[in-house]
């Protein structure tokens, strides 16, 4: 999905958000604590598929 289809409604709420150059941190979201989990499962593992394959194309 690109971020031009996005709609509001597919957004969440939150009470704070914390961005720095190296985190972003969503305090006291209001989501379903287990689809929270597992999303994070998925992007997490989605880049160590992304790390594992760049360290094999630059022979890392």
């Amino acid at each position: 999905m690109n971020l031009g289809k996005v709609e509001f409604n597919m957004l969440g709420t939150c009470q704070r958000v914390s961005i720095s150059k190296d985190a972003t941190v969503i305090l006291d979201g209001t989501g379903d604590k287990k689809a929270v989990e597992e999303r994070c499962e998925k992007v997490g593992a989605l880049l160590d598929l992304f790390i594992l394959t760049i360290s094999l194309v630059f022979e890392l």
